[in-house]
């Protein structure tokens, strides 16, 4: 097994250590992820990091979200669908309705109950994943990868569901344009919490631009990211993948390409096809009874037009003014068809000067559906919100098969990927700009986590684990994978609640682990491998590079008494700790290399350069070995001069 260079030599004992310790009392996810190991060696647990679940809702009286002493581990509920509190003077974004952790503790004891709720069930068993303690168990056996983590619920979205065992019916409910209150609710709570947070944006499917340039991606972009310590976003690509359900390709100046697509559910779907804003497609739609309708295209790109004939309704817009607020100079066209059968979509180019390329995707089409196109099929499936810049983009894997339900029957979910595969719903790259999409995986399919009683999933009892007592049920699919994630970044925050949304993204990068499945290269099917908790942590605990004050781990932090004490190393006036990275912190320059084996006057400055906040903070690495000299054989003249010199 290889350990990380970086690794602190007590961590590698530690490991070692408990590789001997049985698993099992652990759920196969935790096992698998090796966090448990990350939980033995460094203490981690959430504890004082949020975790910010915008989903379906949540089940608030669980006790999996509770405390020993039964208080709620829930700060807040914002219910985005029940607009009855959007006036009141504590909520200032107009919409929803707020309850506050003493809302819901008096609840809890009897008082009032909260008119939210989680209907469908999804949003209990994502928070149970990412952030349940596992008390509705004896041994804790399904807890979440962040048990003691506080928790926020928004309730943004729901499918809706039908009434059932006394429970009334939900309607559906979605509307983007909320996010940007959504991210802006956890981000004030956190700050007035004084905690770091991480949030997972767990709904999304296929459609929109796909290049990190709609509302949503950026909305995402402007939030979180690089010099934004302790904010970090999640959304996984989707449940898209295993289907031809992207086509692209090239459409020639006065030729037509002709797309077949193959409808056999019965309702609407969606065609959304972007091409150049500079080029002119005109596009004419066949039918599977042969009737064929033409519809013209919009005059200019500030101006779109819309037609309908023969079960299909076509919005063209130009480049201006498309759908989902795109900003990347392309036109889009949105088609509705109705009707089964096939379709051909037949694009003529008009006046191509811009390569004429285009990508559609169509909705639905998922492994539960045969919807698919028939021609021009390409790779790349990916939810557009997940296609940001500074999202974090988790995959989905194969870790259970097989189970035994809750009325002692034998289960299995076979035919969608074997043991340690990937599931074969879990969408993968590129994005439509030709960026990877996923950045690693986590194994989603399938674990048992918390169930919501009074829930649309409660009656599945098929799903209910046998030895879970009622308590805990199945999730599966890229949603139950970005919550293991989304864990596990919690417990990154804990250890350093400096880092922001792009230093995660590149530990979860470099911690991932390769195997058979995934191959020795990273891919837009596995990104950069299996999550690695332990990887994950050992880097992290690595700390930041110029980071050497106080002595001897650093404080995560970078200021003036850091640049101190680089002048003491290098001046010969202190010698590093062999026990420790600490060489690696000191030996900071150059900054491409995290070092080069040599500690000199260079670190010195580089390390200003990072107080100073001209080069962001770089996560612990380069050379490991312990240089013999601090640079040559000072005189005592030379360390004094090094010293005063470099305290200017």
């Amino acid at each position: 097994m290889k350990i990380l260079s970086i690794a602190k030599s007590t961590a590698v004992l530690l490991l070692i250590v408990n590789l001997a310790f049985p698993v099992s009392a652990m759920d196969l996810a935790r096992a698998e992820t090796r966090t448990d190991l990350a939980v033995s060696t460094f203490g981690v647990t959430g504890q004082g990091v949020i975790v910010a679940i915008i989903d379906r809702g949540i089940d608030w009286r669980n006790n999996d979200f509770r405390n020993a002493d039964g208080s709620t581990r829930i700060k807040f509920i914002f219910d985005m669908t029940d607009n009855t509190g959007a006036n009141h003077p504590d909520n200032p974004y107009g919409v929803g309705t707020i309850y506050t952790e003493g809302q819901i503790n008096a609840a809890n004891a009897g008082g009032t109950a909260l008119v939210t709720r989680d209907a469908v069930g999804h949003g209990t068993t994502t928070t149970g994943i990412a952030a349940g303690n596992g008390r509705n168990h004896a041994t804790a056996k399904y807890r979440g990868i962040a048990p003691n983590a506080s928790i926020i619920a928004v309730k943004f979205t729901t499918e809706g569901a039908p009434a059932h065992d006394g429970q009334p019916a939900e309607a559906p409910f979605y509307n983007p344009d909320l996010l940007p209150k959504a991210i802006d609710f956890v981000r004030d709570k956190a700050t007035i919490l004084n905690m770091p947070a991480v949030m997972l944006a767990n709904f999304g499917s296929i459609g929109g631009p796909t290049d990190g340039t709609s509302f949503i991606s950026r909305t995402i972009d402007a939030r979180f990211g690089a010099g934004k310590p302790g904010l970090v976003f999640v959304s996984g690509p989707g449940d898209e993948g295993g289907m031809p359900n992207h086509a692209g390709g090239n459409v020639t100046q006065g030729q037509t390409t002709s797309i077949q697509l193959q409808k056999t559910v019965a309702g609407t779907m969606i065609l959304d096809l972007w091409y150049p804003g500079a080029d002119r497609f005109s596009v004419s739609v066949q039918t599977p009874s042969g009737t064929t309708a033409t519809f013209a295209g919009p005059a200019t790109n500030t101006t779109s037009t819309s037609n309908a004939a023969n079960g299909v309704t076509i919005f063209h817009q130009g480049s201006s003014v498309p759908f989902y607020g795109a900003q990347n100079g392309k036109r889009e066209i949105f088609m509705q068809i109705t009707g089964t059968g096939t379709f051909t979509i037949n694009l003529t180019g008009t006046s191509v000067t811009a390569g004429g390329r285009f990508d559609a995707g169509i909705n639905p089409s998922t492994i539960h559906t045969n919807n698919r196109f028939l021609t021009h099929i390409v790779p790349g499936n990916i939810w557009d919100g997940a296609t940001a810049f500074n999202n974090i983009s988790p995959g989905d894997y194969v870790v259970r098969t097989n189970w035994t339900d809750i009325d002692g029957v034998p289960r299995s979910n076979t035919g969608q990927g074997a043991v340690g595969n990937i599931w074969t719903g879990s969408s993968a790259g590129p994005t439509y700009d030709g960026r990877m999409g996923v950045d690693m995986t986590a194994p989603g399919d399938s674990v048992f986590t918390t169930l919501n009683p009074t829930s649309n999933f409660a009656p599945f009892r098929f799903n209910h684990i046998q030895d879970g007592n009622g308590f805990y049920t199945r999730a599966s699919a890229v949603s139950a994978a970005a919550p293991q994630v989304t864990g596990l970044i919690a417990l990154m925050l804990q250890k350093n609640r400096n880092l922001d949304a792009i230093q995660v993204r590149d530990i979860l990068r470099r911690s991932s682990r390769k195997d058979s499945f995934t191959g020795p290269d990273a891919s837009t099917t596995w990104g950069h491998g299996k999550m690695d908790s332990l990887n994950a942590i050992t880097i992290v605990a690595a700390g930041f590079e110029g980071d050497v004050a106080p002595r001897p781990n650093g404080d995560n932090s970078m200021l003036s008494t850091d640049i101190t004490q680089l002048r003491r190393f290098v001046s010969g006036l202190d010698t590093p700790n062999g026990a420790t990275n600490e060489v690696q912190r000191i030996d900071c320059a150059p900054r491409s290399t995290s070092g080069d084996g040599v500690i000199n006057s260079s670190d010195v400055v580089q390390g200003r350069r990072y107080v100073s906040g001209l080069d962001p903070t770089t996560l612990s690495g380069g050379p490991a070995a312990r240089p013999s000299v601090t640079e040559s054989v000072m005189s005592t003249i030379e360390r004094a001069y090094s010293y005063f010199f470099f305290a200017r």
